[in-house]
């Protein structure tokens, strides 16, 4: 079992973010998400919204989507 997940982020101008994460969070259209390493497969809409990061090493980052 990972411990991970590799996330990236793109913009329409460029590759924003790459590299191994412990927690993703986002709005959809109707919940909040939160994607654990081996979360089981998914496809959904997300809301303009806050995206946040856990970072391995526990740092927390926020961003807008």
């Amino acid at each position: 079992m990972k411990n991970s997940i590799e996330l990236e982020i793109y913009t329409p101008s460029k590759k924003y973010f790459s590299g191994s994460i412990a927690f993703l969070s986002v709005q959809s259209d109707n919940f909040r998400l939160g994607i654990t390493p081996n979360h089981s497969p998914l496809i959904s809409t997300i809301k303009i919204s806050e995206l946040e990061i856990k970072m391995i090493n526990n740092e927390i980052f926020h961003y807008a989507t």
